[in-house]
Parts: structure tokens; sequence; C-alpha cells
């Protein structure tokens, strides 16, 4: 029997959770029987560490195409290309036209981070339709965004018109499809919806010393309190929320605490960030790592306590899951799809951007340590179970068989 081939469109420019999404998603037993084409832009930094992990599966292949929507540094060039965006709109149709005439693709998957705007996967839509390739499915990781300024008209056209073009309009929470149904016509009642949820990977990590040099490195103890927040460093991240909320921690708890900040960033947020630091006098507790280039569940497993700080949205968010499922507590911000799945039972759920609310949860934590761990290892049984990436894998093989045998 033939393997079916799966084309996955995406386009970023730096690594997030669609990183670690895909990773998960492609290494289930279910899609390691296919023939996979990663196609993403040149500049995409994420799609380069994620061939990196995926290096050694021969049915992954990755095309690489030069993407238009890369924001420029030039004020006159991003004004220009900003008028142009309808142009590479079509110029970007004929290069997936190209791709397409080289690849036979059976089913066709769109990544979408944000949506809103214009985007290569939105070409790639219509060069497949016209390709005649059977199922198209577009996934939403994040936010709907408004409509941006003039081109309203044309974009709410093209939205149209893929709502007639695509088999399926997968979700990863009903937060994300919230924010569809009210900032674009996208959805409508003629699309088949579906809600499917992130997946993660299931490995045993009993050793707690994957970061032992860096530990040593930054003169962390064994008897410190090591609180982490593993995201890109971006102002939506609420890395500063943490440092306000430690500022106002006792001096005994903050002579024990040491918090990680691990992920990349851009220089701008970073300086800011050091800046914060030095003002509340806490550079002996705050330690940025930039990025690890280790397995993000051996990081998590080496933590004491996982801080999920977003300020106004997450799509899901996969840490979470992959902390509760490595049995690292767990103190998230009630925003988007977070609520979905994680609640005060297995960790603590607090208002975003509320530093004397996470400064009370982290006290509560090393008050109350054995009982956050007692509910974090009862929780990872339903975790295990049910945010997995093998059961991922077979909802989203559903669509691709034309089983429309659930609903979430």
């Amino acid at each position: 029997m033939n393997r079916r081939n799966i084309a996955i469109v995406w386009e970023s420019i730096t690594d997030g959770g669609v990183n670690s999404y895909l990773k998960y998603l492609l290494l289930s037993k279910i899609f390691l029987k296919f023939n996979i084409f990663i196609i993403t832009n040149s500049t995409n930094d994420g799609a380069k560490y994620l061939q990196k992990d995926l290096k050694n599966f021969k049915n992954i292949k990755f095309i690489y195409f030069k993407s238009y929507y890369i924001k420029k540094k030039n004020f006159l060039e991003r004004f220009i290309n900003y008028f142009l965006k309808p142009i590479f709109f079509l110029k970007t149709i004929k290069t997936f036209d190209k791709i397409f005439e080289n690849v036979k693709i059976d089913t066709l998957m769109c990544q979408c981070g944000n949506y809103g705007g214009f985007r290569s996967e939105q070409s790639a839509i219509f060069a497949a339709y016209k390709k005649n390739i059977k199922k198209i499915l577009l996934v939403v990781h994040h936010k709907c965004d408004d409509y941006p300024i003039f081109f309203k008209t044309i974009l709410k056209f093209i939205n149209y018109k893929i709502g007639n073009k695509i088999n399926y309009l997968v979700t990863v929470s009903k937060s994300t499809l919230k924010s569809i149904k009210k900032n674009s016509n996208l959805y409508n009642n003629n699309v088949n919806t579906k809600i499917i949820h992130n997946g993660v990977k299931v490995e045993n990590f009993k050793n707690k010393n994957y970061l032992k040099n860096i530990f040593i490195k930054n003169k962390i103890k064994p008897y410190h309190t090591k609180i982490g927040i593993l995201a890109r460093i971006s102002e939506d991240k609420g890395h500063d929320i943490l440092i306000k909320s430690v500022s106002l921690l006792k001096k005994n708890l903050l002579k024990k605490t040491k918090i990680l900040f691990i992920g990349r960033g851009n220089k701008t947020e970073i300086l800011k960030l050091k800046r914060l630091i030095k003002k509340y006098n806490l550079d002996d507790n705050i330690i940025i790592l930039n990025y690890l280039d280790i397995n993000s569940q051996k990081i998590l497993s080496s933590l004491d306590l996982l801080v999920s700080a977003t300020k106004e949205f997450e799509g899901f968010g996969l840490s979470i899951a992959e902390s509760v499922i490595v049995g690292t507590p767990v103190i998230a911000t009630r925003v988007g799809g977070v609520q979905e799945f994680f609640n005060n039972d297995y960790g603590k759920l607090i208002e975003s951007k509320n530093h004397f609310k996470l400064k009370l949860a982290i006290e509560d934590f090393d008050i109350n340590k054995k009982k956050w761990i007692y509910n974090i290892n009862k929780s990872r049984i339903n975790f295990k179970k049910n945010f997995n990436n093998e059961v991922m894998a077979r909802k989203y093989l559903s669509l691709i068989n034309n089983k429309n045998d659930y609903l979430i």
C-alpha cells in the first residue's frame, strides 16, 4: 500500500507553540505512516529548529519558499510593502502552483498562528484547490485579529472563498474559534469546524538533573526553589509581571528562590527586562537563560514550578500541558484556551497582569508544596489520557479520512 502524502504549509518568523505542536503531531505513530512535506518560508527560524529535531525521520521533508509578508526594518519599505500585499497574495499563489506541480499532495494542512491579515497559507489554499487536492484543512492556533485598515473588503472576499474551498476549519481551542467568529467572516454555516486540543508526546522523565550544569554555572543550589517561564521572551508573555511579583516576596522566601527565563527573545525586550531586574535589585534571583537546546519536557521536569503569565491571549498553552504531564506544578493566567483544560485542581489559575495575585500564588506554593505536588501527580493521569499526541493525531486522521465521528 502506497503512503499518502500530506503537505503542511506554515509561515512564521520565530519559533513558538506551533513548533512543539508540529513535532508532537508528526512523531505520533499515525503520522509516521505518511509522507510529510513541510512547506515553509525560508526566513522561518522555527522551521530550522524543527528540522533539526526531525532530521532522523526520512518520511519528513522540508521545502522552503520566499515569503513576501516578512516585515521590513526600513520604514519606507514597510510602508510600500503594506499596500502591495494584494499583489503579493497573487504572486504567492503562483509560488504554490509551482510547488504543487512538483509534489503530489493528497492532503493539505495549513498552519496559522495569528489569523486576520494576508498570509501565505491562504494563497496555498487557492493553489491547492486549483490543483484538485482532495482534502484541505486550515488550522488556526492563536487569536484571530480584526481586519487591517484598507484591506477589509478584499480580505472578506478572500475569506469567503477560503470558506468554500476548505474541508475543515480546525482550531486548538474554543477561545480561538470564538475570536474567528467575532473578527472574521471565515466562519460561516458552510464551514465544517472542529476543535482539536493540542497533545503532548508522553515520555517518562524520572531524572531531575537535566539542567545540572546550568544550575552549577548559575550557582543554583538544591535547596533553591526553581521557578521558570518557558516561552518566547516578548512583551505579551508576562515576564515583567513575574519580576514585579518576585520583588514583593519576603526576604526569607526571596533568598531561596531562583527565577529562570528560558526562551528566545528580541534584544529590546530582553534589555527592558534586565533594567527592571536591576530596578528591583533582583540580579541574584532572576536569570535570563535564552534558548536551551534541550527537550522542553526535560527542562520542565528539572523545575519546581512553571509560571505561564501570558497577559492577553493564549490559543492553548502547550508548555502548561507539558509541565502537568511531567509532574511539575503550574501557575497560569486565565487567558484564552488555557481555562479549557487547566484549573485550580491542577495548580493555580489567576487573573492576568496581576503581579500581587501571582505573588500570593508563589507564597502558597512555598507553604503548601506537598499539596501542590499531590494535586499535580493526580492530574497527570487525566492529561496523559486526554492530552497526548496520539489522541490528537487520531482526531486529525478522522478528518483526513472523512470520518466525522467526534466533536469536542
